[in-house]
């Protein structure tokens, strides 16, 4: 993720004012931040990227589909949420990058998924 958001970076325009960003939604939020603080003492070089990391935690797939129906979506009223970050953190700019960590675990919850999954899974 991190040499991703580097590259967008070092390819776009120089008079582009906008910095690339990542969203990364996740059930289990802390194992992200402890990876992520894991690599931030390991790479001091690394360091000035994450800020541009955006740690979303989800527990559903409803609530997966909601924050990801939603980022497009303009903000009508200040609620503390994705939403805010893009419109008022980020002026607008949606994610360079939507990282959903565990996507196959959130799909499992759908037991009408069951099985169009089976053939998906990884070992």
């Amino acid at each position: 993720m991190l040499k991703i958001l580097k590259k967008l970076s070092e390819d776009a325009p120089s008079e582009d004012a906008r910095q690339s960003w990542a969203l990364v939604i996740a059930k289990d939020d802390e194992l992200v931040k402890n990876g992520l603080s894991k690599r931030f003492y390991q790479k001091p070089d690394d360091r000035i990227w994450f800020d541009s990391i955006q740690i979303c935690r989800v527990d559903s797939l409803d609530q997966l589909k909601a924050e990801l129906c939603s980022l497009h979506v303009s903000v009508q009223e200040q609620k503390n949420d994705i939403l805010d970050i893009i419109e008022y953190e980020k002026h607008g700019q949606p994610p360079s990058i939507v990282l959903v960590n565990g996507l196959f675990a959130y799909l499992k919850m759908d037991p009408a998924l069951d099985n169009e999954l089976q053939y998906s899974a990884t070992r």
